[in-house]
Formats: structure tokens, C-alpha cells, sequence
């Protein structure tokens, strides 16, 4: 299965490697993928609020607001810092942050966009109910156009050509780097600490989704870096989540985990989309 399925599976297995440890220690590569202290963190719960909210109102800012308030407060799952107090003082002003909390919401309009523009469009307002910094913005929208393009080459069957468009894409537009050699990571990863920014994390989420040729070396990859483990599972899982499929019995198992209301909202999204 592809599809807004990617981020939410990829949080729930970040999960288990983010919060019981300490923030300077790696993650072995052969991680268990399925452990029983997984759960869905505030990255599901706030994707899945994307996803209500591209469906079921009118796309503008005010709605936004109003969704994320209303899941993040049903199912207030350990948010952090400003945003916490943002979600529980039902604020409708944006803080100024660049924290990778604006990308890792945001795979859901890589689905569901007909068109690059319509994408970085929704993803602009996306990131700026809170994530009004440019950094911020910019984390969003370069995951955004990743998905949406890399969702079109699925489905054209042109993945490994839109895979050396879309680095040189990121590069041009976003000045991320996204591409290194083996040594070169071995050695960036060494180096690696804790960084929940988007400009410390969303690039290297970006590199462990296009240098992946399944969804789990993605995972592996992006828990196993080391830093904010379910949010760069999450990016990663999302975006690579649109032209490698996620597997089944790993979705069956995360799924479990997640309310009846909140599976609903994937399923219909699902059902909504427009296109293949």
C-alpha cells in the first residue's frame, strides 16, 4: 500500500527509538521494525488533521487552525514546547518556529495536490499556522514537491529518472544536500546528534527516503540515524511512501494502535483522492 499510510507507519516505528534513550546514542541498522512500545506521537495525529482538513473543508488557513486544534486536543500525544501551548491555548497565531513539526505533518498534500503548484501552495499555508519562519516553510514545501513529483512518477513508471530530476530539483530549490557517498554518510551519521530544526533534520529524512530502494531501508535508514527518530521516519516514510509500497503487515500492526476515528480519516482520505 502507498500513500499518507508512509508517515504515520514511519512515526509509529520511530517511536520505540526516540524516547527511552539517551539523544547522543545510534541505533543499530537491524532495529526491530515491530516492538511493543510503539505508539502514534503527535507526527500521526497532526498528519492525520492535514488529511481531515484537505478533505472535508474549504483548504483555507482559519480551517486549518480549527483541525489541528480539535485532533491535537482529543489526542494530545506528548507535544512539545511551543506548539503544545499553541494546541492548548487554541492560539491562532503562528510563533515564528523553523522545527521540522512542519514537515513532518505535511505528506498528506503530496497525495492529494493535482498540480506542483496547488502543492507548494497548501503546503505554505500548512507551515504557516505555526511554522512561519522561512526554514520552516521551506522544510515543508521541499517535502511537499518531493512527494508530489515522486507520486507522479509512480505512476508513470518513470521512478528512477524522476529520482536524479527531483535530487537536482531539491538542490536548485532548496539548497538541501541530498546526495552523498557511502563514506560521505558513514561519516556524516557518525557525526550525527539529536536536531529537531528543519534545516539539521529534514535533509537528511529527505537523503534516507530517495537513497532507499524499499519503504523499510528508508525506515532503517532514518531511525537509525539517530536523532528525532519518529519525525524523520516520518518524513522519510512519507516520501518514499509514494512510489515504493509499505508493507502490509507492517501497516496491519501499527494500525492497531491508532483510534477508531483517526483510521477513519485515512480510509476516507483514501477514498477521496481524485487521482491514482
Amino acid at each position: 500500500m502507498k500513500g499518507i499510510i508512509g508517515a504515520i507507519v514511519g512515526d509509529i516505528i520511530g517511536s520505540s527509538y526516540e524516547f527511552d534513550r539517551p539523544k547522543e546514542s545510534k541505533i543499530p541498522y537491524d532495529f526491530d521494525i515491530i516492538t511493543k512500545n510503539m505508539r502514534p506521537t503527535d507526527d500521526s495525529v497532526c498528519t492525520l488533521a492535514i488529511a481531515d482538513w484537505l478533505i472535508h473543508t474549504d483548504r483555507t488557513k482559519d480551517e486549518l487552525i480549527d483541525k489541528l486544534h480539535y485532533w491535537c486536543n482529543k489526542y494530545n500525544y506528548g507535544f512539545a514546547g511551543m506548539f503544545r501551548k499553541w494546541v492548548e491555548t487554541k492560539s491562532r497565531e503562528p510563533y515564528n518556529s523553523f522545527g521540522n513539526g512542519s514537515a513532518m505533518r505535511i505528506s498528506p498534500i503530496g497525495f492529494y495536490a493535482n498540480s506542483l503548484e496547488e502543492a507548494l501552495k497548501l503546503a505554505k499555508i500548512s507551515a504557516e499556522v505555526t511554522h512561519n519562519h522561512p526554514e520552516g516553510i521551506k522544510g515543508a514545501q521541499a517535502v511537499v514537491a518531493i512527494t508530489y513529483i515522486m507520486r507522479n512518477a509512480s505512476v508513470n513508471d518513470n521512478v528512477n529518472t524522476a529520482l536524479e530530476e527531483v535530487k537536482k530539483f531539491v538542490k536548485e530549490h532548496y539548497s538541501y544536500k541530498v546526495e552523498y557517498t557511502e563514506e560521505e554518510w558513514n561519516e556524516h551519521s557518525a557525526k550525527y546528534s539529536f536536531n529537531e530544526t528543519c534545516q539539521g533534520s529534514v535533509p537528511e529524512a529527505i537523503y534516507c527516503a530517495l537513497s532507499s530502494n524499499s519503504y523499510e531501508q528508508a525506515i532503517r535508514k532514518a531511525v537509525s540515524l539517530g536523532g528525532d527518530a519518529d519525525t524523520q521516519a516520518a518524513i522519510a516514510g512519507g516520501i518514499i511512501s509514494a512510489y515504493h509500497p509499505v508493507p502490509l503487515s507492517i501497516i496491519a500492526k501499527c494500525l492497531e494502535l491508532l483510534p477508531d476515528d483517526l483510521r477513519e480519516i485515512i480510509n476516507t482520505f483514501n477514498r477521496t483522492l481524485k487521482h491514482d
